[in-house]
């Protein structure tokens, strides 16, 4: 859950969320997980990449929630995807 770290304290550095670097690192978080290593690993060991990403600090955003969230959820496993579901503002 490093990535979660990473998101809260950029957030916590400026009234303002630095959006684009949170933006940033979900996109690398992403790119992991639709590479061949992170398809192999969730097919073999049942461990999603994408787990990993915590979309409460851009999920305000409603480009985000209505484009990029439904990719990013197809990646996660259904546990992590029915939390997100649920804490999501929409639910």
């Amino acid at each position: 859950m490093r990535a979660r770290d990473v998101a809260s304290r950029e957030t916590a550095r400026t009234a303002q969320p630095r959006l684009p670097v949170t933006l940033r690192h979900l996109r690398r978080i992403e790119a992991l997980a639709l590479s061949d290593a992170g398809r192999q690993i969730a097919r073999r060991h049942d461990l999603h990449v994408a787990d990993a990403i915590d979309p409460s600090p851009v999920l305000h955003l409603t480009a985000f929630a209505t484009k990029k969230l439904p990719q990013l959820l197809k990646l996660m496993s259904a546990t992590r995807r029915a939390q997100v579901v649920t804490a999501s503002p929409d639910a």
